[in-house]
């Protein structure tokens, strides 16, 4: 939400009556997907959505977190947002096809995650999201 809403929210049903922008095709858990009540704003993508939340067109936006952050900060905006509620904390995953690329896939995903965890221990993942978030 922007700062200068004082929109606060504690719990889902917060929402009622609210409009809130949101990506097409894009889940946001269960819980916030089936929701009745709140008025969803479809947008394209998230810079459109910052775009209309900035003009006022919404109440608020739904999306992760650090991607806004990144697009508020790379594409300017007139006004000051913050986080008012978290939908939920809910990692998320990269899936290899065992179909598609058999025992390959099995050594990619392995590869994958070898790397990702060395880049997390050498603190480069920390860099670079200090760079742009």
């Amino acid at each position: 939400a922007t700062k200068e809403s004082s929109i606060k929210i504690t719990k889902i049903d917060d929402l009622k009556g609210k409009s809130v922008g949101m990506v097409r095709d894009y889940s946001y858990g269960s819980e916030f997907d089936n929701y009745q009540g709140i008025k969803k704003v479809v947008c394209d993508h998230d810079k459109q959505l910052i775009a209309i939340l900035d003009k006022g067109r919404i109440d608020l936006g739904v999306g992760d977190e650090k991607n806004l952050k990144f697009i508020i900060k790379n594409f300017g905006s007139k006004k000051l947002f913050e986080t008012v509620y978290v939908l939920s904390e809910d990692p998320s995953y990269i899936g290899f096809s065992k179909k598609a690329l058999g025992n390959k896939g099995k050594v990619l995903a392995e590869k994958f995650s070898d790397v990702l965890r060395q880049l997390k221990e050498e603190g480069f993942i920390e860099k670079i999201e200090s760079k742009y978030f």
